[in-house]
């Protein structure tokens, strides 16, 4: 059976926080909408560790609201989920641009938009366009 370390798990919960640059206060309203409500006091326990009678409530608004396992929020593993090894061991991609993958993800921002065209179109198409280009100024850094 897994032993829980509440301090740790505490940390987790404010750097997630913390993370994405939220007071206590604007979690606890998250939370709220996604149906974990916690009070002031009960978030402060948490994150100093003192708390122990977790709500399921709470731990799935968590993940939800920040995208990651229940495995990573309890401090099981420290990948924000567990999939990233087999994405790796499947992709070949590294750590660095499956997290870069995820952060774009969660701001919906244009890389993840293009890198998705990338993937889902003949990929080979444009990989010999992009050598082209670095070939072409590869040669014109030689004249």
């Amino acid at each position: 059976m897994l032993e829980y370390n509440l301090r740790k798990i505490g940390s987790r919960v404010r750097g997630l926080r913390e993370h994405r640059g939220w007071s206590q206060t604007e979690l606890i309203e998250e939370l709220q909408r996604h149906g974990g409500a916690v009070g002031r006091n009960t978030l402060s326990s948490i994150e100093n560790g003192d708390y122990i009678d977790f709500k399921f409530s709470f731990i799935k608004a968590m993940c939800e609201i920040f995208n990651v396992d229940t495995g990573y929020l309890l401090c099981e593993y420290d990948e924000h989920v567990s999939s990233i090894q087999s994405i790796q061991n499947i992709t070949g991609l590294s750590d660095k641009a499956i997290k870069n993958l995820m952060r774009w993800s969660e701001n919906n921002s244009l890389e993840i938009s293009i890198v998705n065209h990338l993937i889902e179109s003949e990929i080979e198409k444009e990989i010999r366009f992009i050598k082209n280009i670095a070939t072409n100024n590869d040669k014109k850094q030689e004249e």
